[in-house]
Parts: structure tokens; C-alpha cells; sequence
């Protein structure tokens, strides 16, 4: 390795050696650091110079980095500082692309009238625009939404809101409408807000935000955020598969706060994008959250959960439980990670005669990760029906219904899940499915053809979903004085 190391060096020219290992490094021991800014600084490395490295400079650049985080010999603090920040209220994120991301200093944020208490919580600035939170508390809020309104409309007209830079009036744009929960004996209603800005200009100043039927305006400064320069202030961690899992606690009057934040590897995060847009939970083996997430006091008992104390934090969450100083050390549990991949398979799958089963000579298919396996098909002839009043059209289908299951190879990543396409033309198509430690993950899927004399339908298997093998569990100890 001492070679290697050395011929990488010697053959970075000066400025690289400048850009990469500044003349002087800040000693930090923690090696979740360094193996943050190992991934990051190489993946630089990479891209750059990919044209004129060859393979094994690109591993003596990996044994570099490995051997600086090996040793805890001073990591790069500039590059440090790109990856971990910080912001009080919203949580921990990360700068992989170095955009801007600033702290938004919250100067009266709680004002009350008629009833009503307004609060703004949680705001950030990244690039050009504002996000955050307004909280309306109250009994003087609507109960039930009015015919053919939405909450996000009847709130708008009730506190119309404007933000001002200086001296210029700004609109003010809704990312997303409004949300109605429980909160005792009242109702709050959350608005998740967006105050656009020109492109390229400086976002740091003073401003204020406008809330009609308040006596005052909000004030607001945007300044530079806080740089988390020690990662004991994320808390305790534990890192599998290059995926950190991060938790800290609080003590609170009406409780424990537990802050969890995840750092993903590359392989996670893409998984999580994917399936945000489906909005279907990343159970490994479609567990339930209880089993999946749970947080446990010194007893080995999981711990009960506040009403209304989960909240989302950048990379993470915060989670108010039931418990004293008496509960310590805490211990946090999260199931694996899951990924996603872009293996794809197209299969043949035989349709049987009006009211018969097929069980044999069904499709197979190897995946990287699993295998899919189909193990029935049946097929009954009946008149499709519009399910419109206004409409009493009806049509000839074929009402197919087939299982297949899905099994895990032996490895670190094993499959459990896998989208598939019809190339038919269908009325309609709805499943359901389950899993077992004996038959893995079974779905039955039912699909109405608008064509009765297919003889068999062509299949698409792709994104198979898998897991990562590991699970996280995070010992908290008792916190000192804040």
C-alpha cells in the first residue's frame, strides 16, 4: 500500500495536492467523518480525472483515502464541511452537490389572536427559494372542509399571506396544501411554504412574513448555517453497507425526543427516490412498522409514542416517546435498507381454457438476487360491466388470475420484490400479496383482458426490489445538559 500511496502523490501536480490536502489538516478522529469525506473527495477524483487515470492510480487513490480514515490521520476539513451541516429545528443534512443551504433565524415566531395561534417552524433557504412550516392552532379554525373546497383554499382566503424583502412585496406560493390533525382539544393545520427569489441573487438579509388578521409581521433573518465540525453532536451511529443510521435523545418535559438520521449510500438513496413517487413504505419482506422501527428503554420494553410527536427532519426524524432519565440507555431499532435495481426480464406467461388452472411449465426467471417463480394461472370468461351509473356499457372479458412468488438468493442483498407490466389491453388489474419465511414473498394478481381469445399475455419483471442484510441497532446513553 506504501508504494501505491506514494506514486498517487507523486503524480498529482502541485495545485491537485493543494485542492486535495490542504497545507494544513485539523486533526478528527471519527471515522464516520472520514469515510464520508473518503466517498466524497474520491468521487471528485473520479469524475475529474477519469480521462487520464488509469485503474490502478483509481486504487491507490482507495488506499489512500482508506488509509487517512484507517489511522483517524486528519481528513480534509474543507471537504468536511461540504458534506455535514446542521440547521436548529430542521436537522442534519447533507451538501454532497455544495449548494447553498443557509440557516433561516426565526426572530418572533409564535403570535396569538382571536383564538388563533400562528406559528412558523422549521425554516430553511436552499439556492433561491425559502421552505418551512406555519402552524395555525385553535379553536377558532374550520372543523370540516366546505363542499367542493379544499382546506388549502378555505385557509387562504381566511389568512391571506405576503413576504417582503426591503421594501418590495413578494408572493407567497403553497408547495402543498394544508393538513388536518388532532392536537388535543383543537385542530392544526400545516401549511408546507415556498418564497421564491430571483435566481443568483444573495438570499441573506432580513424579512417579513405577513399573516392577514395578526397585529405584527413575522420577522426572519437568513444567515449562514451552522457547520457540524464534531459528529459526537449527531449522537450514536452505526454504519452498514456504507448506510449510516445516527440517533440522539432529549430529555422533555412531557417526555423523551429521539432524533434519528439516516445517511444514505448512494445504492439507498436511489431506492428511497424511486418509491417516494409510489409512496409505498421500504418494509424488507413487508413488515409492519412496529417490527421495523421501534425504540426499546433499558428494560428491553418498546417505548410508547407520543400523539402528534413524529416529526420530519432533513435526513431523518424526531420521535417524542413516553419515559424518564429512569429509561436509559435507550436502543433504537431500524430493519435493513432496500434497494432497487434495473434488472429487467420479459416472460411468456400461457393462458388456460374458460375455467381452468394451469400449475405446470409456468415461467421461471433468474434474477440477480432472487428468483420468480409463477405457480398458477386461471382463467374464467364473464361480461365486464362499467362501473358508472350514468352508463350501462358492457364487454366480453377474460378474468385472469395468476401467483408467482418471489425467493431470496443467500447474500448480502436479497430480493424480495419485483414491478411487473402487462403488454394487454385490461379493464382492470388489482393484487395482493404477503410473506413467509416458507414460501417468501406470494402475490395474486387478477386482471380483466379485454381480449377472449388470448392464448397467453407478455410480462415484463423489472425493478427488483431488494434488501440490504443488516439490521441497526443504536445504544443512546443517557444526555447531558444541553
Amino acid at each position: 500500500m506504501g508504494k501505491d500511496y506514494a506514486d498517487f502523490l507523486d503524480d498529482l501536480p502541485e495545485e491537485e495536492l493543494l485542492e486535495y490536502f490542504p497545507e494544513k489538516l485539523p486533526a478528527m478522529e471519527d471515522r464516520l467523518a472520514a469515510k464520508r469525506i473518503e466517498k466524497n473527495v474520491l468521487r471528485g477524483v473520479q469524475v475529474e480525472e477519469k480521462c487520464r487515470w488509469n485503474g490502478k492510480r483509481i486504487a491507490a487513490a482507495v488506499c489512500c483515502f482508506l488509509l487517512i480514515g484507517a489511522v483517524g490521520h486528519e481528513p480534509i476539513l474543507a471537504a468536511f464541511q461540504r458534506v455535514f451541516h446542521v440547521l436548529p429545528g430542521v436537522g442534519v443534512y447533507i451538501n454532497d452537490n455544495e449548494e447553498e443551504i443557509l440557516e433561516v433565524r426565526l426572530l418572533n415566531p409564535v403570535q396569538e389572536k382571536d383564538g388563533v395561534r400562528a406559528e412558523l417552524k422549521d425554516f430553511y433557504c436552499k439556492g433561491a427559494a425559502i421552505y418551512g412550516l406555519v402552524s395555525f392552532t385553535g379553536d377558532g379554525l374550520p372543523y370540516e372542509t366546505e363542499k367542493g373546497r379544499s382546506l388549502s383554499e378555505m385557509m387562504k382566503e381566511r389568512f391571506p399571506m405576503t413576504w417582503f424583502d426591503g421594501e418590495k412585496e413578494r408572493s407567497f406560493v403553497p408547495s402543498r396544501g394544508g393538513s388536518l390533525s388532532e392536537n388535543g382539544k383543537t385542530l392544526e393545520i400545516h401549511h408546507t411554504i415556498l418564497l421564491s427569489r430571483e435566481r443568483g441573487t444573495d438570499p441573506r438579509g432580513r424579512y417579513e412574513f405577513r399573516i392577514e388578521g395578526f397585529d405584527e409581521p413575522f420577522v426572519f433573518e437568513v444567515v449562514d448555517s451552522k457547520t457540524l465540525k464534531n459528529l459526537e453532536k449527531l449522537g450514536y451511529s452505526v454504519t452498514k453497507n456504507e448506510t449510516t443510521v445516527s440517533a440522539r435523545a432529549f430529555l422533555r418535559e412531557e417526555g423523551i425526543e429521539v432524533e434519528c438520521y439516516v445517511i444514505p449510500s448512494e445504492e439507498v438513496r436511489k431506492a428511497e427516490e424511486a418509491w417516494r413517487g409510489f409512496y409505498t413504505a421500504l418494509y424488507p419482506y413487508k413488515l409492519d412498522a412496529e417490527n421495523y422501527f421501534y425504540i426499546q428503554n433499558a428494560d428491553g420494553k418498546k417505548m410508547e409514542y407520543i400523539d402528534g410527536g413524529r416529526k420530519r427532519l432533513l435526513n431523518g426524524y424526531s420521535y417524542m416517546v413516553k419515559g424518564t432519565a429512569e429509561d436509559f440507555p435507550l436502543t433504537l431499532h431500524r430493519s435493513p435498507f432496500t434497494g432497487i435495481d434495473s434488472e429487467t426480464h420479459t416472460v411468456s406467461l400461457p393462458l388456460p381454457a374458460d375455467g381452468e388452472i394451469l400449475t405446470e411449465n409456468l415461467p421461471r426467471t433468474e434474477f440477480r438476487y432472487g428468483t420468480v417463480e409463477f405457480l398458477s394461472v386461471e382463467r374464467d370468461d364473464v361480461v365486464w360491466e362499467a362501473d358508472n351509473e350514468y352508463s350501462d356499457r358492457t364487454e366480453d372479458a377474460a378474468k385472469v388470475t395468476y401467483t408467482y412468488r418471489v425467493m431470496p438468493k443467500e447474500g448480502l442483498r436479497q430480493m424480495y420484490g419485483v414491478g411487473v407490466e402487462i403488454d394487454a389491453e385490461t379493464f382492470s388489474r388489482s393484487g395482493e400479496g404477503g410473506w413467509s419465511e416458507e414460501a417468501g414473498a406470494e402475490e395474486t394478481e387478477t386482471i380483466l383482458l379485454k381480449r377472449t381469445d388470448a392464448e397467453s399475455i407478455q410480462l415484463t419483471l423489472e425493478n427488483p426490489s431488494y434488501w440490504i442484510e443488516g439490521d441497526y441497532d443504536i445504544i443512546i446513553k443517557k444526555p447531558g445538559k444541553e
